[in-house]
């Protein structure tokens, strides 16, 4: 597969958070119902999950960069999680390993983008959580002045 082309379109039902799902939106998760629940994870990916579309029609896996026909079909678990149903030591052996898999909400926005995507819901999270640390971190300022 060359870089950007469809692997497989994503289909499911949605489900409770499980560690046999793919977060689907801020709250929603997807039961997968094919050979991807098999996708293993890895801290340098070569495919994405895609399933920013509000059309789930869309929702594809899409190759990151070209992929060898000898090679695994990986993807960075934390770029459609935020917080993992079970986080794992990670033992995918890239230099950029992050040893240990928890979700988005304990890595940075820079962070998450080295992996080549991060999901829509994903970035509104962050961006969720940043203001609501600014606004706490700004509250306590101004209430230490009082």
């Amino acid at each position: 597969w060359e870089a950007g082309e469809v692997l497989a379109r994503v289909g499911g039902v949605l489900s409770a958070k499980h560690y046999l799902t793919v977060q689907c939106g801020e709250t929603d998760h997807l039961l997968m119902d094919s050979e991807l629940v098999y996708v293993n994870h890895s801290c340098e990916p070569n495919v994405a999950f895609d399933l920013s579309s509000e059309d789930p029609a869309e929702w594809h896996v899409r190759a990151l960069k070209r992929i060898e026909a000898d090679k695994d079909v990986t993807f960075f678990y934390p770029s459609t999680e935020w917080e993992m149903d079970q986080a794992f030591e990670c033992r995918c052996g890239t230099p950029s390993c992050l040893k240990v898999i928890r979700g988005a909400k304990h890595l940075s926005l820079g962070e998450l983008e080295l992996r080549g995507y991060v999901s829509p819901w994903i970035r509104q999270l962050i961006r969720t959580e940043h203001t609501g640390r600014l606004g706490r971190a700004e509250g306590e300022e101004g209430h230490e002045g009082n």
